[in-house]
């Protein structure tokens, strides 16, 4: 078992959150996260061999002003990665200026863990990542807004944008939609947060 970076004991020592810097993946380590995430979101037209060179070449990007300190957290079980997230600094534009914000992608259980809390115990230490990073708040999207209402985010109505990178648009609109779920959420709930457009910088996550 991959145990060998800082890691984080979740409440109550039962659940171990290992956390890797994405310059720390090598190929193995990055085989076992495209065994789960696969599961999760399977490909239509690339094997997970070809995932696994994706994601290594993603490894080789550096920080840079947009996005920064890219982070996989994950729960390890019988040499299998069975939950996991990853967590970088995004820096986003909105109506009063350009703010960082923690953001939040990747979340998943394997669905035979499912039901055991994996899901609540990742989420808990990714935002965790806040104090860390010295950020005020996480910006993501879900499927499952009551999930992370529970854990004390709230949705947002704000239109998102990306109009940083054009070619990353997922249509040829400046204004589209770059998230695709149905609700987008920022936690704490109680987090300060404007009104207006939010240039989201880049792709969705």
């Amino acid at each position: 078992m991959y145990t060998e970076s800082n890691n984080t004991e979740t409440k109550g020592g039962d659940v171990q959150v290992v956390e890797y810097a994405e310059s720390e993946l090598d190929e193995s380590l990055a085989t076992v996260f495209i065994d789960l995430l696969n599961v999760i979101w399977p490909s239509k037209d690339k094997s997970n061999e070809d995932l696994v060179a994706e994601l290594m070449r993603q490894t080789d990007r550096p920080d840079d002003e947009i996005q920064s300190k890219k982070t996989r957290l994950v729960i390890w079980e019988n040499d299998a990665v069975v939950a996991h997230a990853e967590v970088f600094v995004r820096r986003i534009s909105t109506q009063k200026g350009e703010t960082d914000v923690l953001a939040l992608a990747g979340v998943c259980t394997h669905p035979d863990c499912r039901g055991r809390n994996l899901g609540l115990e990742i989420v808990t230490a990714a935002f965790k990542k806040l104090e860390e990073f010295q950020l005020d708040v996480c910006l993501f999207q879900t499927g499952v807004p009551g999930f992370y209402e529970k854990l004390g985010a709230r949705t947002i109505a704000n239109p998102i944008t990306n109009h940083r990178y054009p070619n990353q648009r997922q249509v040829n609109d400046a204004d589209a939609n770059p998230f695709w779920d149905e609700s987008v959420m920022i936690y704490p709930a109680t987090a300060d947060w404007p009104s207006g457009v939010i240039d989201l910088g880049g792709a969705g996550y």
